[in-house]
């Protein structure tokens, strides 16, 4: 009885112990596999990220360059700056030398002008020498003549003179006392610093020559030209003694 008891503790007890494995093996089953879909999940959902992570990868790598490029546009201002001061440097100097072609130009511009108005004052000034002399009176010892000079030299001048003027003209510039009057003929000149016609003689009076030959003309109506000459000299014998 006794044993048979034991058997059915026994069976009762394997049974159980079937049955909890069972039980047991199910629920590790279950778990293992709710385990297991978590782990894909969480795989899956760490592959979405990594995959979302290198989708932002281009716009982060793209941005970078972006970073890289501030030295590169900073670097090109500088050039751009560099460029324009070189520029404004290059201006300064084609203005200084734009102004020192314009100094240059200004003093050819002068130099021009100057000569402008020398070759204009060549051309509408003469210059002219003129001589007074009574030596023939002097030396035939008249007492108006001696009065006046020892030498017979009354007057002795070169004269720059407007084109265009005449002997009478250059008689006048030369500061010697003139007396004169006009005639038909023109203007006739009787008397040279106070030494009058017909002082030294009934033949005595004043002969005009230009460059050494005696004229003719009225001294008004003689023009002279540049570089002439002219001698006015008292005569005692009517032209003859001179």
């Amino acid at each position: 009885m006794k044993r048979f008891c034991l058997l059915i503790a026994g069976l009762t007890l394997t049974v159980s112990f079937i049955f909890l494995g069972g039980c047991s093996s199910e629920i590790t089953t279950k778990n293992l596999g709710e385990n297991a879909s978590k782990k894909a999940d969480s795989s899956t959902n760490f592959k979405t990220q990594t995959a979302g992570a290198s989708q932002d990868a281009p716009a982060s790598s793209v941005a970078r360059p972006d970073e890289s490029k501030k030295p590169k546009t900073s670097s090109k201002k500088s050039a751009s700056k560099k460029s324009a001061t070189t520029s404004k440097k290059t201006t300064a100097k084609s203005t200084q030398s734009s102004s020192k072609t314009g100094s240059s130009s200004s003093s050819s511009t002068k130099s021009s002008s100057s000569s402008t108005n020398s070759s204009t004052s060549s051309d509408t000034k003469i210059t002219v020498t003129l001589s007074v002399d009574c030596k023939t009176a002097v030396d035939g010892g008249y007492k108006e003549a001696l009065a006046l000079t020892k030498t017979g030299t009354l007057a002795q001048k070169t004269l720059s003179l407007k084109k265009g003027t005449s002997v009478y003209d250059a008689l006048k510039a030369s500061g010697i006392s003139v007396g004169s009057e006009s005639t038909a003929m023109g203007v006739y000149i009787y008397a040279l610093s106070s030494l009058a016609e017909k002082a030294c003689g009934s033949k005595s009076g004043w002969l005009y020559s230009v460059n050494g030959t005696f004229i003719s003309k009225s001294c008004d109506e003689y023009i002279l030209k540049n570089g002439d000459t002219i001698r006015w000299r008292y005569t005692c014998d009517g032209g003859k003694d001179v």
